[in-house]
């Protein structure tokens, strides 16, 4: 009888790490995706491989519905905040992203071999919650399956741009 029950566990055991998914293969989801170029934009394929491609991510704001509160109360003459104008430094701490939304984004990133920094800019900017990540197309194809579009009207400083497949 222990034998058969230890035996039951072994393939329990077994079953479960052959149903385990490691982290790396988390659930991802499309976000957005545009089934042609932009208006003015023509597909110019892929990147060539020495090209660096520089995505950004903007992260999470934190508390919109605490900031949108506090906007309307120092809004209204009826409010006792009328007039106390949230400085730049206020509104950066409403918004800034949290600790667990950077902690994420910086470990789904290494889950990929990929590092960001984020974009220099003054601290209460909206770019200051913004990571820049830069690598070569062939380290972003199993993310971005990167292609890349040029604008018509562009005959120098052609910048590429992200363009769906």
């Amino acid at each position: 009888m222990v034998r058969l029950v230890s035996r039951f566990f072994a393939l329990a055991a077994l079953v479960c790490a052959a149903l385990a998914k490691p982290m790396s293969e988390r659930a991802m989801a499309v976000h957005d995706r545009r089934p042609a170029p932009a208006r003015g934009f023509v597909n110019s394929g892929s990147p060539s491989a020495g090209k660096q491609l520089t995505l950004r991510l903007a992260l999470k704001q934190n508390n919109i519905a605490g900031l949108e509160k506090k906007l309307y109360a120092v809004s209204d003459p009826a409010s006792v905040e009328y007039g106390q104008h949230l400085s730049a430094d206020e509104v950066a701490e409403f918004v800034k992203p949290t600790a667990d939304t950077l902690s994420s984004v910086t470990a789904w990133l290494a889950e990929h071999d990929l590092s960001a920094k984020p974009v220099s800019h003054p601290p209460n900017s909206p770019s200051s919650r913004t990571l820049t990540v830069v690598k070569p197309p062939s380290a972003h194809s199993h993310t971005a399956s990167p292609s890349t579009c040029k604008h018509t009207s562009t005959t120098s400083h052609q910048r590429p741009v992200s363009c769906p497949r």
